[in-house]
C-alpha cells in the first residue's frame, strides 16, 4: 500500500464495500483501480449523498484531516490532537513548494502525482475522516490534479461540496492580507497604504481585487467554521462564520526554546558589549520592490540603526534570509531582541517564535485590528507583550530596550509565558479538541460579531448543496462571474 494513502479500519472498509456493491462495483477498491471506476464511485457518492452520509456518521468518529501545511501549525496541532484521542493526519498536496517550511506530513503529493492515487485518497478520506481542515489562500484543495478532474465532473469546487453533502465539516484557517480581502480595502488601513511597500502591489496574478474577492466568496461559501488572527475585518473577512482563534497558529515549545545548541556555521559574532537586534525575512530578494521597499520594513530599520549607531548606541543589527525553517531558531536564540514589520499592523510566525524563545519583540500593532481581536479575545489583547512601534517611534523604543537589560528580561519571560498559553501546540490541542467536538455534534459556535455574508453560486451541483447563511442587509457576491 502506498504511504501516500490513508489506512481505513475494518468498519470503514466494510462500509465502502457495501456501498460499492449497491452501485454495481466490486466490493474491494484498491490503489490499482482504473480512474474511470473511481470517478464512477465518486459520482455515485454525489447521487446517493443522503444515503451515504447516514452510514459515514457511524464510522468516521473523532477524526480530522489537515490539508495544506499552514506553515507548520497544522503539523504540530495534529501531533498533539493524537495525544487526546483523535485520528489527526496531515496531507501536504504541494510537497516541493512547502519543503523549506515543512516539519513533516503523513501523506504527500508531488506536482507529477498520479491522479488515480489522488482519487483513491479522496474516497478513503470520506470513510476515514469527519472533519476537513484547510489552510492558506487558494488552498481549499486535496490535490491540484484531483481538483481539475472533480471540477470537470461535479462543477466548481465539486469535491468540497460533495464532502459537505456527505456531512463533513469544513474548517479553514486564513493566512495573509490578500486572503478574502481586496487590495483596495487593505490599502485603506491607516494613513499610508501598506500595499505601497509590497512587492506584489502590481502583480495581479498574485494580488488583485478580483482575484482576492473571487477566492473569498468561494471560501466563505464552502467553510462551516473560519479561523483568522489579527483583525483585517473587511470584505469577506467581515463574516460571522470567521472567528479569532489565535491558538491555531501554534508551535512546539520544545523546539523553540532558549536551550538550543548552535552549530558553528550559524553562530553570530557579537561585537563587544553590543545588544543584538535580529530580523528574518524569507525570500527577501524576491519580495523586495525595485524601489528598495519591502513589507518587512528593512529600508526603515536601515535608517534607524544608522542613526542609533551614530549617536553612540551599542546596537548590532543581525539579519537572515534564505534560511531553512529548522535553522531559524539558531539565529533567534542569539538575539537580545527580535524586530518585525513597522507598517503592516500585526505579526506572524517570526514574532510568535521569538516570544516562545523568550525574546522581546517589536512591531506595529494597528489599533483598529487590536480592537477587532479584542471583541472575541479580550484576554489575548490585554496580555500581549509585543512592543508596538511605528516608523516615527521605533528609534526611541529600540533605544530603551538597548539600555534596559531588566526590561528585556522581563519582556522575554512574559513573552514565553504568553506564547505557552496562547500559541503552544498543547494549548492549541485543548482548544481544538473542544471546538471539533462541537462541530461533530452539530453545534456551531456562536457567530462572531459581524454580519453573515451571502454567497451566490450558479453551478447546478453547487446550488443543490450550498446553504450559505443570509441576512436582509447581507452583501452578495457571485463567485462564478
Amino acid at each position: 500500500m502506498s504511504d501516500r494513502l490513508p489506512r481505513i479500519g475494518q468498519e470503514q472498509r466494510l462500509a465502502r464495500s457495501g456501498f460499492r456493491e449497491r452501485i454495481g462495483l466490486p466490493p474491494a477498491g484498491d490503489e490499482t483501480e482504473a480512474i474511470a471506476t473511481l470517478v464512477q464511485e465518486i459520482r455515485e457518492m454525489a447521487v446517493r449523498a443522503q444515503e451515504l452520509s447516514t452510514i459515514l456518521r457511524k464510522v468516521s468518529g473523532k477524526s480530522v484531516i489537515f490539508a495544506g501545511q499552514a506553515y507548520y501549525n497544522a503539523w504540530f496541532l495534529s501531533r498533539e490532537l493524537r495525544r487526546l484521542g483523535w485520528k489527526a493526519d496531515l496531507l501536504d498536496w504541494a510537497v516541493e513548494q512547502n519543503s523549506p517550511y515543512s516539519f513533516g506530513y503523513d501523506f504527500g503529493f508531488t506536482a507529477d502525482q498520479d491522479v488515480q492515487e489522488q482519487l483513491e485518497f479522496f474516497i478513503r478520506s470520506v470513510y476515514g475522516y469527519s472533519l476537513y481542515h484547510f489552510s492558506n489562500a487558494h488552498g481549499i484543495s486535496l490535490g491540484g490534479r484531483l481538483d481539475e478532474l472533480l471540477n470537470d465532473q461535479l462543477g466548481l469546487d465539486g469535491g468540497i461540496w460533495l464532502l459537505k453533502s456527505l456531512g463533513k465539516r469544513i474548517i479553514y484557517s486564513l493566512s495573509g492580507c490578500l486572503d478574502g480581502v481586496s487590495q483596495t480595502a487593505f490599502s485603506a488601513w491607516g494613513k499610508k497604504s501598506v500595499c505601497a511597500e509590497c512587492r506584489w502591489q502590481y502583480e495581479p496574478v498574485v494580488c488583485s481585487d478580483e482575484r482576492n474577492l473571487r477566492f473569498g466568496a468561494r471560501r466563505n461559501a464552502l467553510v462551516d467554521f473560519g479561523i483568522l488572527f489579527g483583525g483585517n475585518r473587511v470584505d469577506w473577512n467581515a463574516d460571522a462564520k470567521f472567528h479569532e482563534v489565535p491558538q491555531f497558529y501554534c508551535l512546539d515549545p520544545s523546539h523553540w526554546t532558549q536551550r538550543v545548541r548552535i552549530p558553528l556555521r550559524h553562530r553570530i559574532r557579537r561585537k563587544r558589549n553590543h545588544v543584538i537586534f535580529g530580523q528574518g525575512f524569507g525570500e527577501r530578494e524576491a519580495r523586495t520592490r525595485s524601489d528598495g521597499k519591502d513589507i518587512k520594513s528593512h529600508y526603515i530599520y536601515d535608517t534607524v540603526f544608522e542613526g542609533l549607531q551614530e549617536s553612540g548606541e551599542k546596537v548590532q543589527l543581525q539579519r537572515w534570509s534564505g534560511v531553512n525553517q529548522h535553522q531559524v531558531r539558531y539565529y533567534v536564540a542569539q538575539c537580545d531582541v527580535v524586530i518585525d514589520m513597522l507598517t503592516y499592523g500585526w505579526f506572524g510566525a517570526q514574532v510568535r517564535e521569538a516570544m516562545m524563545m523568550g525574546k522581546p519583540v517589536v512591531c506595529y500593532l494597528r489599533p483598529e485590528w487590536i480592537e477587532q481581536v479584542a471583541r472575541e479575545q479580550p484576554d489575548y489583547v490585554s496580555e500581549l507583550p509585543v512592543v508596538s512601534a511605528e516608523p516615527g517611534t521605533v528609534s526611541q523604543a529600540l533605544r530603551e530596550l538597548a539600555n534596559d537589560q531588566e526590561l528585556r528580561l522581563h519582556l522575554g519571560r512574559t513573552g514565553r509565558a504568553f506564547a505557552m498559553k496562547w500559541h503552544s501546540s498543547p494549548a492549541a490541542a485543548l482548544e481544538f479538541d473542544a471546538l471539533y467536538d462541537r462541530l461533530l455534534s452539530g453545534h456551531l459556535p456562536e457567530p462572531a460579531p459581524y454580519p453573515s455574508l451571502r454567497v451566490v453560486q450558479s453551478t447546478d451541483f453547487v446550488s443543490t448543496l450550498a446553504s450559505a447563511p443570509t441576512m436582509p442587509d447581507s452583501t452578495t457576491y457571485d463567485a462564478t462571474q
